[in-house]
């Protein structure tokens, strides 16, 4: 064997061995610290954060808006009786090809075949016969927007529904939506 490598390993026992060491004295360190119950209790708490329990519950690190975001959107397939309030989504002419999706039309297109509706509190849309869209916008509330893109604006306008009824309570959730957004 070359010196060289007789003095690269006797370097590398040496640093293992300040490693070992060091390691030593800080468990040592660890257990005489223990003996203070203030200590004691800090590392129950370190202990506690780091339990699974709060590991798995993503909500402990999420803001107020997400934490009530991801629970409305748990509950949304449960929930059967709602405020009736629905936002426009579009007005569709159906196509007449099998392969091409229905095409979005303005809203009094006499061509228009059906009109579609999201309810702010379920997670699906309602589509509504031309002919029957008087009748429906008539018995519930319609939010309406200039926007193109109004499945956007429909995400958010639920989303702040959730928030007002959960901070508050329905009422106001619908009143302050209706002050934002309007009725059609």
């Amino acid at each position: 064997m070359k010196e060289q490598i007789l003095l690269q390993m006797k370097k590398e026992v040496e640093q293992i061995r300040r490693k070992i060491n060091f390691h030593n004295d800080l468990i040592k360190r660890k257990k005489e610290l223990e003996k203070d119950p203030k200590i004691k209790e800090y590392l129950e708490l370190i202990k506690t954060l780091e339990d699974d329990f709060f590991k798995e519950d993503a909500h402990i690190r999420k803001t107020q808006r997400e934490l009530i975001t991801s629970v409305y959107r748990k509950h949304l397939f449960e929930i059967k009786e709602t405020n009736q309030i629905y936002v426009y989504i579009g007005t569709f002419c159906r196509s007449t090809s099998m392969q091409e999706e229905d095409i979005r039309v303005k809203y009094s297109d006499p061509e228009a075949d059906y009109r579609i509706y999201w309810n702010i509190e379920q997670p699906y849309a309602e589509n509504i016969p031309i002919m029957k869209c008087e009748k429906f916008e008539e018995e519930h509330i319609i939010l309406n927007s200039e926007s193109y893109f109004r499945e956007s604006l429909y995400y958010k306008i639920q989303r702040e529904f959730f928030e007002f009824a959960v901070k508050q309570n329905q009422e106001v959730a619908k009143k302050k939506i209706l002050e934002k957004y309007g009725k059609r």
